[in-house]
């Protein structure tokens, strides 16, 4: 946001690349990476309503917290969390295959 004069809560991240609000910013998300320096990337989402005519059925959510390397292109997994709503478990072995895919 800093580097293009920008409100933090006017950018979006689509399809490969960082938009702004208004539409004057469109930018591929790897220049905007490759200029950060030791800048954090925070991302949030949502989920929105089912698609009309479709049922998600969704019990769980994991959420990753990862350190990139902007010149190797690295990642690094830092924390994971895993949140599942289950019921009562009564094969526990098959309950964290589900979780650990």
């Amino acid at each position: 946001s800093q580097r293009y004069d920008l409100e933090q809560r006017v950018l979006d991240i689509r399809d490969g690349m960082v938009v702004s609000a208004d539409g004057n910013l469109s930018a591929p998300l790897e220049e905007v990476v490759g200029v950060l320096d030791e800048a954090q990337i925070l991302g949030k989402g949502a989920r929105g309503p089912n698609p009309t005519g479709m049922s998600v059925l969704t019990f769980g959510v994991h959420v990753v917290e990862v350190a990139v390397d902007v010149e190797t292109g690295e990642v690094q997994v830092e924390r994971v969390a895993a949140i599942h709503d289950v019921g009562r478990i009564v094969n526990p072995l098959g309950a964290s295959s589900q979780v650990e895919g």
